[in-house]
């Protein structure tokens, strides 16, 4: 039997009763191999009827539990004894874990894993955080490794994703297609050694991402040509930060396009070529240690407050606030 709109399945109803009877006072031996899949399984016209309110917030806690407990059970003895001192596993509390944050109705909202408390790769069980907006990984640079989980599309609620220093490899193309991770806002990636040199296709449909960071790690070709193609990162971009990232070739004109643009950090890559014109909008400029970058800058009426363009070729006359910068770097 499974469960219906109606009943849950005796499945269910065992697991259920396992997670408020006995996993309070031994957390780790929840059967959450079995009872994951089995409360996933609930439909949502059980768990949004008025009249099983109570067995729905069990069944979130449940499943929130097990989605967390499978990263603690992943990390290797040093990450689960910096877990286990951050309460990992050692309660059914999760909200009260190091690193989690939950909203006022006890979902999770928030995730920051940081080195050694990390997982040797991510579970496929992070996919039941299906509440999670903010997820941040920090590792040790050798781990997390592997893949994303096929799981890591059902985070849709995902408005800012931060990677760093992890040794997960190439993102899916898909991973920004619906019905993925479309309502980001955030994308961190950074010293990520082994993700490959391509950011995923579906980047450039995203219409709510503001912020864009990718630094310290190889971008071949380089993106910029097709970034500043997309109309939809056009009208919604505020920073974009692609430092160190090995950039060849040429700064688009149509960056001119990016109405909402106010930061773009281009510093320490291999551009070349002529500045084009920057958007008005723009208030912070790092183009420094492009050797093969010429042109010249015209602040006004431009507000930018700050701007780095030592080591270039590029013109500042007129524009204060490059020559002040340049200068206080040349003495």
């Amino acid at each position: 039997m499974t469960s219906t709109a109606n009943a849950l399945s005796a499945d269910a109803q065992e697991c259920l009763s396992e997670f408020t009877l006995n996993a309070p006072s031994s957390p780790r031996n929840y059967p959450c191999s079995t009872c994951l899949s089995i409360l996933q399984a609930v439909p949502l016209s059980y768990t949004s009827s008025s009249a099983n309110t109570q067995n729905a917030q069990v069944i979130s806690n449940a499943i929130q539990f097990c989605s967390l407990r499978a990263v603690y059970e992943t990390a290797d003895a040093q990450g689960q004894a910096t877990l286990g001192n951050g309460s990992w596993a050692q309660n059914l509390n999760f909200c009260t874990w190091t690193g989690v944050s939950c909203d006022t109705l006890g979902h999770v909202a928030s995730l920051q894993l940081t080195y050694p408390g990390v997982p040797a790769t991510l579970p496929n069980e992070i996919g039941g955080l299906t509440t999670l907006q903010t997820l941040e990984v920090i590792g040790g640079n050798s781990i997390p490794a592997g893949s994303l989980p096929s799981s890591f599309t059902n985070l849709t609620s995902l408005t800012s994703l931060h990677l760093e220093a992890t040794s997960i490899t190439t993102l899916p193309n898909s991973l920004f297609a619906s019905p993925g991770l479309t309502r980001l806002s955030t994308l961190a990636l950074v010293r990520n050694s082994q993700m490959g040199s391509a950011l995923p296709s579906s980047l450039t449909s995203l219409t709510g991402l503001q912020n864009l960071l990718v630094n310290s790690q190889v971008l071949s070709p380089s993106p910029l040509a097709t970034l500043a193609a997309s109309s939809s990162l056009a009208a919604s971009l505020h920073t974009l930060d692609l430092t160190s990232t090995s950039l060849t070739g040429s700064i688009p004109s149509s960056i001119s396009s990016f109405k909402g643009l106010t930061q773009l950090l281009l510093g320490s890559n291999n551009l070349t070529g002529t500045v084009p014109a920057f958007p008005s909008t723009l208030q912070v400029l790092e183009l420094y240690g492009n050797a093969g970058l010429g042109g010249s800058i015209l602040c006004p009426p431009s507000p930018l407050a700050q701007c780095s363009v030592q080591g270039t070729a590029i013109s500042v006359a007129g524009c204060g606030v490059c020559q002040n910068t340049t200068a206080t770097a040349a003495r």
